[in-house]
């Protein structure tokens, strides 16, 4: 007896290690909810036409490449689309706010079930339309109101805790749900890399469609948004480039670039944000099953151009496939298939030829030769001018490692969330500081020379009193402090060089056509912008210590030798002197700020106002919004002298 309880102990345990080795896509189970809305909120903004078609081909998607999944489509379908796809017409719900969450939190207990079960159940999130910022808030709009980053990263995603998630988002400003800027509506002051709603969720990835202020494109070729489509490709197994059967974030983050690669206007091009989980399954996206579905194997010595359409004409999925690769691609899993590919003729003339799938809902893998084809036919005209680039560029593996290579220091450099608002931000406080710097040089150059003026005149007058003895300790210091004040305003008044000045012509010098370039230009210009405000508050601590020594010193010269009796006055003056350099000293120390250092205080967040013209700069650094009293130095030149005071404003 205790002989078959330990062999069938062995047994379960052998079994126990053949599930576990079993691959993953075999008996993993995943939920979709797919959410997508064509309207908009604002009367400002026309509807979308395609985001509704995105919806339902995101959610047939899901049915054919994962044969375990279980899809929840919220849209309302247009006339248009309930023509081409009646099967979704009873099953899509309405995108209002009420029913994203009454169907995600349904989504997350079955997940969870089935994840106490023992199942590897993955969690997909889709959402499609409309997007903006607001208050530095990211946003989607649904049927009924608004989507937040601030909703999605405390409400929404919070359901799925513990479970892996991949998120897609496919709106203008898409970043800012998964990267607010903060009240003051820029990005997270002067930071490598701003907090992200990711960082909050460690199982959650994401593939967004934009970076900063970027706009998304629907196009009528292919009844769907660009990124979407695009994305959708890959996922058909067209960005499986090492044929492994999973298809990667990195992957599909460089099938699209890619496919966009020969766009020539940057404008148009969708820019790809890919981040994995850093907790759960690691880089994969999706797995598929080999044992289900109907398959198209490609292979071959030559690079392939291919375009799917359904038994509608409804375009499905776009590649170039490399002349080295072999790709898998999945396909609907019924209904009569047409494969379009481009080649040309002897008279280097593009051609098309039509391949034919016929009608089958059998699983198996094809092969390009076994299709049924047609002779080719020279190519139709309507294709966008603006789009026709798009897959021009064969995806091979030099894409994988390119992509690799320009975002390996992500890290170090995090290049999205840098808009056109950004550049522009940045040139108008630097354009400030350098005109406040040039009018500051002046009005330092006018004291330093009043000071040099006087200390020479205090020291010329010392040297002539009948009392003075070189040999004084006490007139050695009062001497030396007046060389000291004295070389302090010439070098003050001397003093003409503006480095902001220079920093704001490299500046304007750097090309930003690109914008990448444009997000490294910006990152730069920051950390010596804020290099060059620390040093200029460095050197402005150091001369406010050495006058409030020197002020100090010159008192207690005074206060130790006593005054002479035959220049009583003269010795008082000193004294009231000393406290006048000392007190500038501490005023320079404590309240004065250089241009360079107000401006990128400004610049950086920390000031409360944070308009971002010109002139809303100059007024937020000229007065302090925190304070009910606020007072500064005046002094100028006046017939036969130079005044100063005080000036201040309740």
């Amino acid at each position: 007896m205790r002989v078959i309880t330990r062999l069938f102990g062995v047994c379960c345990w052998l079994g126990g290690i053949a599930v576990w080795a079993l691959p993953t896509a075999a008996w993993a189970a995943a939920h979709a909810l797919v959410v997508t809305n064509n309207h908009s909120l604002s009367p400002d903004r026309p509807d979308l036409h395609y985001a509704d078609d995105d919806g339902v081909k995101y959610a047939q998607l899901f049915s054919e490449v994962l044969p375990n999944a279980k899809v929840t489509l919220l849209t309302q379908l247009d006339a248009e689309s309930r023509m081409l796809f009646p099967e979704w017409v009873g099953r899509a719900q309405s995108p209002t706010f009420a029913n994203v969450f009454i169907e995600a939190a349904r989504v997350a207990e079955a997940a969870r079930r089935e994840h106490v079960l023992g199942e590897l159940t993955t969690v997909y999130l889709v959402f499609a339309g409309h997007g903006d910022l607001d208050h530095g808030q990211g946003y989607l709009e649904l049927a009924d109101r608004r989507l937040t980053s601030q909703a999605l990263d405390r409400e929404l995603l919070p359901l799925f805790a513990g479970l892996p998630v991949h998120l897609v988002l496919d709106s203008c400003n898409s970043y800012f749900m998964l990267n607010p800027r903060g009240p003051s509506k820029r990005r997270w002051a002067v930071s490598t890399r701003p907090e992200s709603v990711l960082d909050h969720h460690k199982n959650v990835g994401a593939l967004i469609s934009t970076s900063a202020e970027a706009v998304t494109y629907e196009w009528s070729e292919l009844q769907s948004g660009i990124f979407s489509y695009e994305l959708r490709s890959g996922l058909r197994g067209a960005a499986d480039l090492d044929g492994n059967g999973q298809v990667s974030y990195v992957e599909l983050a460089a099938f699209v670039e890619t496919a966009n690669r020969n766009v020539p206007n940057d404008l148009y091009r969708p820019k790809v944000y890919a981040r994995a989980p850093e907790e759960g399954r690691g880089d994969v996206f999706v797995s598929y099953d080999f044992q289900h579905g109907r398959r198209l194997k490609l292979s071959g010595a030559t690079a392939q151009r291919l375009t799917l359409r359904d038994a509608h004409g409804v375009r499905l999925l776009d590649l170039h496939r490399g002349a080295a690769g072999i790709l898998t691609l999945w396909l609907p899993t019924s209904g009569t298939l047409e494969l379009f590919e481009r080649q040309r003729d002897p008279q280097g003339r593009p051609v098309m030829v039509v391949y034919s799938m016929p009608a089958t809902e059998q699983p198996g893998e094809w092969a390009l030769d076994g299709l049924l084809s047609v002779p080719p036919a020279l190519a139709q005209r309507g294709e966008s001018p603006v789009f026709e680039s798009l897959f021009a560029t064969p995806f091979e593996a030099a894409a994988i490692a390119s992509y690799q290579a320009r975002h390996r220091d992500a890290a170090q450099v995090d290049d999205f969330g840098i808009g056109r608002r950004d550049v522009v931000r940045l040139r108008q406080h630097l354009q400030v500081a350098t005109a406040m710097e040039r009018d500051e040089r002046v009005r330092t150059g006018v004291m330093g020379a009043a000071l040099a003026a006087v200390a020479g005149y205090e020291l010329l007058d010392l040297t002539r009193e009948k009392s003075f003895s070189a040999s004084s300790a006490n007139d050695q210091i009062l001497a030396g402090l007046s060389v000291f004040v004295g070389a302090t305003g010439v070098v003050m008044a001397v003093t003409t060089q503006v480095p902001v000045a220079e920093l704001y012509d490299d500046y304007e010098s750097m090309d930003d056509s690109q914008e990448r370039q444009r997000a490294v230009n910006v990152l730069a210009t920051e950390r010596r912008f804020a290099a060059l405000a620390e040093q200029q508050g460095r050197w402005r601590q150091a001369t406010a210590v050495g006058l409030i020594v020197g002020g100090a010193a010159m008192v207690a010269v005074q206060t130790v030798s006593g005054p002479v009796e035959d220049a009583f006055a003269r010795n008082y003056l000193r004294g009231m002197l000393g406290v006048g350099i000392a007190g500038l000293g501490i005023y320079s120390l404590v309240s004065l700020r250089q241009p360079t250092e107000r401006v990128f205080e400004l610049y950086a967040g920390e000031a409360v106002n944070t308009d971002s013209s010109a002139a809303g700069s100059v007024a937020a650094i000229n007065t302090k919004q925190d304070s009910a009293f606020t007072w500064r130095p005046l002094w100028g030149l006046t017939t036969g002298g130079v005044t100063v005071g005080v000036g201040g404003r309740f």
